[in-house]
């Protein structure tokens, strides 16, 4: 994509108006300039080489995220065996794991920028988005793990087992600071031309140099928001008054099937530390 040449518009939202620049450039070559419209923006006519270009300056700047994280417990399957015999059961369940991250512009850029800015690692995820300069743009990113599976459940005579399902809801937000304005030196020059000074009717001024009563660039704000639920099992022993005694994990799928952006659905495989059928409720 092309450079971006710098306009009058574009300067003024830095701070700085034609006449502005007048007043500061005019003593540097000798008052030798009539008025503003001595100054010239990218004009090859009247100062040809003098260029000022407008850019994303240095790499996007990551703030820390922030976090808060809730879970809730359910109770999928319960039983009290009052008799004599093993209790023998399977238990389905389906559930889902997603993770959605999204990212809006709520601060632009406040000049013209022909290019896109690309921001990478948002809560340290492999995600990345590309930003033109304009305010209220929204780019999102998401997935989600399809899983089965069934358990078989013994509970042994006299025992009160019960399988429980956590539910862990995970929120961050994060800001991304993009630093925009002018290109450095040479690519910020701004010309002039008078009478003759120094051997010469045009000069050129580097902008960043010379320009210096307010900042040539600014910040663009770009907010990101995450929203990630887990699900993990485990399974409760209680006491003859209902009172959990311990637990301990179980057995989870080692494949799920993979959704991006509510595509197409990708069977992917999970590395897990157990893989055990049965889930015994014993003393």
């Amino acid at each position: 994509m092309s450079r971006t040449k710098t306009t009058w518009e574009d300067l003024a939202h830095l701070g700085w108006y034609r006449y502005g620049i007048f007043l500061a450039l005019n003593p540097l070559r000798g008052n030798t300039m009539k008025g503003s419209e001595d100054v010239t923006l990218n004009d090859d006519n009247a100062n040809p080489g003098f260029y000022c270009y407008n850019t994303y300056k240095g790499a996007p700047k990551m703030q820390a995220p922030s976090y808060s994280e809730s879970t809730t417990q359910t109770v999928v399957w319960e039983y009290n065996n009052r008799t004599h015999e093993v209790f023998k059961d399977s238990w389905r369940e389906s559930w889902q794991n997603t993770e959605h991250v999204s990212a809006t512009v709520t601060k632009g850029a406040t000049i013209r920028i022909n290019s896109s800015v690309h921001i990478e690692g948002l809560f340290d995820l492999p995600v990345g988005f590309d930003f033109s300069q304009d305010s209220e743009q929204t780019k999102s990113r998401g997935k989600s793990y399809e899983f089965t599976y069934v358990w078989n459940l013994i509970v042994e005579p006299g025992q009160h087992g019960r399988l429980v399902r956590t539910t862990t809801t995970k929120v961050g937000t994060q800001e991304c600071l993009v630093t925009f304005g002018l290109e450095d030196y040479p690519n910020d020059q701004i010309g002039t031309k008078g009478a003759m000074w120094n051997g010469y009717t045009n000069w050129g001024y580097s902008a960043h140099n010379y320009l210096t009563k307010h900042p040539l660039s600014g910040t663009m704000v770009i907010s990101a928001s995450l929203n990630k639920v887990d699900h993990s099992y485990f399974f409760e022993y209680l006491d003859s008054k209902g009172e959990v005694v311990s637990k301990e994990l179980v057995s989870m799928p080692t494949h799920g099937m993979l959704s991006l952006n509510g595509g197409e659905a990708t069977a992917v495989a999970f590395a897990v530390g157990r893989n055990i059928d049965d889930v015994k409720a014993v003393a």
